[in-house]
């Protein structure tokens, strides 16, 4: 047979095979239907055939509101819109996937409405409902992200998509079976749901496996690459251990699970492109210890069945996995990737690199919490070929992601004898009264070696005979158990509480040494830098705290609290087990407490970077990535302590650490981080030190603008404005930038004539500033102006206050960002007014002229609105391949930053494409019909979306339907639009 006969017979058995896969899943689907309907008693059949449509659920809730007579049902209607309109976007979705094939989805509205009239029969009960429901949305929320995208000829996300809707209806019909089994007259609620909670759990638990599915399958073709290797990939040295924990000298025994994890892991024998194996355990009983050691044994040795580098992920918060990351792509020496690039560019670039590469590697995800969003976030793409073990308390992460786990448990008492022996240096073994005491001693720590460790460390720091040392620990011990706390963390023994408690004791001996340990105590328990506790001579400290300023002092308290055993000390940085920590700080008293929570703060706030009158942080990232995680950390332990009342309202100090650290973390993207250290600035302050609470609720505006929660950010800019006029006066410069961020809100609702007017109110109110303070702003102003004249049509103005705006930034120290958004701004006034060459060349420069980390995570919707306009040029100019990539590029970033109003956009333009280039081609007409459907299913989204924010009174009647590109627009942060 000639190769193109071949080729032609190979095309056609992939054809009849996609066709067969296609019949598969509809059939696995209309199965779904039959044997859900079957499970409907006769009454609830009829009703779900009956009601086909969130029109028809909507009107039955109407109807059956006038029969009862009640308000809350009311009130509980409105909370139910945004899960219907979620459904109705996940049944659009469903549709379009299965495309060509037709499939009948009205089935799920019959469902809910029978749901909703047995949930709506009490007020109490209505609430249950409404956060069953809730739960459900959210999750599905997530699925929509990836299935509009160009995935619907995926046979895998087509069954993923199949098999969640099965499981959705599934748990429909048992949530009503439930339902009608516990009339509210037979039985009381709690019974009910109870068992539906245990239900829907294990349905969101399979909507998230799906959504995996999907999510991997989606980045793992992205058209977009972090980088590629071939091309970028610099020269490294093997083999890398990026490890914050040194090799243990001193590590003891663990050979039978150490050889279980290598054989499960082992490249060369390894039946899983990605094996995983989770160590559990108890707190102290030396997970992470095990996982160190396995690294260090089986990386750079020159066998074949070894690691060419292993890469360490702490995995507590996002930002501690962000930060993991940063590290791991400076030890792969990544191009184009600093401390200065966001975060989501990092991520993306080290997960490219461990999918592209063919070197052997291991990444330890310590003290891993539990699989969620958050973890799989992280967690290598589709498609990688690698090992990795997780450490964890939490045992089941043995099943998910690993593919083999197992629990570690204590030292029996022989190996407790042998590991203590090892470790002790000085004592003598041959006196049978020593070896009396070293039993009875072990005998009382349960086999824990945190707890053995601790212990022969305090033992050989004094010197003393285990005897003596023995006699002094009893008598700790008795003391101790009569006054036990209640809060007893339950994942680690009583013994290891004892232990510490005793070591603590002596170390709390020194008053410097217990101020000392404290605030090791309130940070994040990894890489504390030692610097951080140099304070500088003129450091304005509390007297008990003066001796931070004494260098030598503070290193001989870090020499001190090592040799007995409390931290670890390595390459500058300071580590401690955060269940000391929390032990330490469970017996503080609340004054030291407080002393201890201030000084942490003054030190914190003089290291970290500090901005001036809203100038960028972004050249001192580097800094703020070093401490953010110990800002957090300080800031959720007073907010602990202060719920319990141990704590005093928050220092001017802490206060505006928090500011400064929610406005890096605002720079970076992590909008909901900044808002976290916001609110807990807010719940702290008491109502002291306004100023400080003006400059947090002023950055909590910020965040939500960017989350388009644009009532919140009115709120909170309402609030700060009101604080500065009041206490800087009316005329101050930061009084008027509040100003301007009520206006930019106002433009974010797209009414750009009062926004224009509030933004000249706004510059004219400045009378308190210096020339140098006012030369950002005054930038900032003309920019704006800028943008709104644009939009109202008015272009010689608008031209006037850009040309203005660009010569401020010749006039001093250029800002990058300021500049490239100025450029998109003239790209987008020329392109108002058709001249076509200029706009492009100023897309074009925005897309070229600046370096990749300017291009991140804030930058890479403008990026993408570059390409945007570039493809509407390229159309205009009938340049069709040009258009065509354009589009592409603008999609892939789109997807990439999750920005569901520029995927409209582009979806809308790329039809108009199809409609004026590809029209009567073989297809076009089956593209054009998906990719409306796929638009109605992202304007479905979106607008369940505006009644989540309360943004709906926005849009009038029908007008998302009929104009969706007005829809979109809004979506898309109004700088970049």
């Amino acid at each position: 047979m000639a190769p193109d006969a071949r080729q032609f017979v190979a095309l056609l058995q992939d054809m009849e095979a996609d066709i067969s896969i296609d019949q598969e899943l509809s059939m696995r689907w209309r199965d779904a239907l039959d044997s859900c309907k079957s499970r409907l008693a006769e009454e609830d059949r009829k009703i779900a055939e009956s009601i086909i449509s969130l029109e028809a659920v909507l009107q039955d809730l109407d109807e059956r509101q006038k029969v009862l007579d009640n308000t809350w049902m009311g009130r509980t209607r409105i909370q139910l819109i945004p899960f219907l309109k979620c459904l109705q976007t996940f049944t659009a979705v469903l549709v379009v996937t299965m495309l060509p094939h037709s499939i009948e989805t009205s089935l799920a509205w019959g469902l809910v409405s029978i749901v909703l009239r047995l949930g709506l029969s009490t007020e109490q009960r209505s609430r249950k409902l409404f956060e069953t429901l809730d739960s459900i949305r959210k999750t599905l929320r997530k699925v929509h992200r990836y299935v509009v995208t160009d995935l619907s000829n995926n046979e895998e996300v087509k069954e993923a998509l199949i098999d969640l809707g099965v499981r959705l209806l599934e748990f429909l019909v048992k949530f009503i079976k439930e339902l009608r089994k516990h009339p509210l007259e037979k039985i009381m609620d709690t019974a009910l749901w109870k068992d539906i909670s245990v239900s829907l759990k294990a349905t969101l638990e399979d909507i998230e496996e799906y959504y995996e599915t999907i999510r991997d399958l989606a980045e793992s073709n992205s058209p977009t690459r972090a980088l590629t290797l071939q091309q970028k990939e610099p020269s490294l040295s093997y083999p890398i251990l990026a490890l914050p924990v040194p090799s243990n000298p001193l590590f003891f025994g663990r050979e039978d699970i150490l050889e279980r994890i290598h054989n499960h892991l082992n490249p060369t024998t390894r039946q899983h492109k990605l094996p995983c194996f989770t160590i559990y355990g108890m707190g102290g009983v030396g997970k992470t210890q095990v996982a160190t050691t396995y690294a260090y044994r089986y990386c750079g040795v020159d066998d074949s069945s070894t690691y060419d580098l292993v890469l360490w992920i702490a995995s507590e918060t996002r930002s501690s996995l962000e930060q993991s990351f940063y590290n791991i792509a400076s030890a792969l020496k990544l191009p184009d990737v600093s401390k200065q690039t966001d975060p989501t560019t990092v991520v993306d670039a080290v997960q490219t690199w461990l999918k592209e590469t063919d070197k052997r590697w291991l990444l330890i995800y310590d003290n891993a919490e539990k699989w969620s969003d958050l973890f799989s976030e992280f967690w290598p793409k589709a498609g990688a070929v690698g090992a990795a073990i997780v450490t964890s308390r939490d045992f089941n992460l043995a099943n998910r992601p690993a593919s083999a786990g197992e629990e570690l448990r204590t030292f029996n008492q022989e190996e407790s004898w042998e590991f203590a022996e090892s470790i002790l240096t000085e004592w003598d073994s041959g006196a049978e009264d020593e070896r009396s005491a070293l039993k009875e001693l072990l005998s009382s720590l349960d086999g824990l070696p945190l707890a053995i460790h601790q212990i022969i460390s305090l033992i050989n720091a004094e010197g003393s005979s285990l005897t003596g040392f023995v006699d002094v620990y009893k008598d700790h011990t008795e003391e101790y158990h009569k006054h036990k706390v209640e809060d007893h963390e339950a994942f680690y023994s009583h013994s290891l509480e004892t232990v510490w408690r005793f070591a603590i004791n002596k170390a709390s001996q020194s008053a410097d040494s217990q101020l000392f340990l404290g605030a090791i105590s309130m940070l994040s328990p990894d890489s504390i830098p030692e610097k951080l506790f140099y304070a500088r001579k003129d450091l304005d400290l509390p007297e008990s705290s003066l001796f931070f300023r004494d260098v030598m002092h503070v290193r001989k308290l870090t020499k001190t609290l090592r040799s007995q055993g409390l931290i670890r000390v390595s390459r500058s940085n300071i580590r401690i087990h955060r269940l000391l920590q929390s032990a330490f700080l469970q017996r503080l008293d609340n004054q030291v407490r407080n002393d201890i929570l201030t000084v942490t703060a003054t030190l914190l706030n003089d290291i970290f970077p500090k901005t001036h009158l809203g100038d960028p942080l972004h050249d001192r990232w580097e800094i703020c990535s070093t401490y953010i995680l110990h800002v957090q950390s300080l800031a959720k332990r007073w907010l602990a302590a202060a719920k319990k009342h141990q704590a005093q309202h928050a220092s001017s100090d802490f206060l505006e650490l928090l500011s400064n650290a929610a406005r890096y973390l605002r720079e970076i993207g992590s909008y909901n981080g900044a808002l976290e250290l916001v609110d807990i600035g807010l719940t702290l302050s008491g109502g002291d030190h306004e100023i400080r609470i003006a400059n947090l609720v002023n950055i909590g505006g910020i965040a939500s603008e960017r989350l388009l929660q644009l009532d919140q950010a009115r709120k909170y800019y309402e609030r700060a404005l009101e604080i500065r006029a009041r206490i800087l006066g009316d005329g101050h410069q930061e009084t008027c930038g509040m100003k301007q961020n009520l206006a930019c809100v106002t433009a974010g609702e797209g009414q750009y004539g009062l926004a224009l007017q509030l933004f000249e109110a706004a510059e004219k109110g400045i009378t308190m500033s210096t020339p140098q303070e006012k030369r950002l702003a005054t930038h900032r102003f003309a920019a704006n102006y800028g943008r709104c004249l644009i939009r109202l049509g008015e272009f010689e103005k608008a031209r006037e206050n850009l040309v203005r705006g660009r010569e401020i930034l010749d006039s001093g120290k250029d800002v990058p960002i300021y500049r490239r958004s100025l450029e998109y701004c003239f790209g987008n006034l020329n392109l108002a007014e058709k001249r076509l060459d200029d706009a492009k060349v100023n897309y074009q420069t925005c897309l070229t002229a600046f370096p990749d980390h300017i291009l991140g995570k804030n930058q890479r919707v403008l990026s993408c609105g570059c390409h945007y306009k570039l493809a509407r040029i390229a159309m205009e100019q009938g340049d069709f391949d040009s258009a065509r990539d354009h589009i592409d590029e603008a999609l892939a970033l789109a997807q990439r930053n999750d920005s569901q109003g520029y995927i409209g956009r582009i979806l809308l333009l790329k039809r108009s494409f199809i409609q004026a280039y590809d029209h009567g081609e073989s297809g076009s007409e089956d593209a054009i019909r998906e990719l409306s459907m796929r638009i109605e299913a992202i304007r479905l989204d979106l607008e369940s979306l505006l009644v989540e924010y309360n943004l709906e009174k926005l849009f009038a009647g029908r007008e998302t339907q009929q104009n969706p590109d007005k829809l979109f627009e809004f979506f898309i942060t109004w700088q970049t639009r």
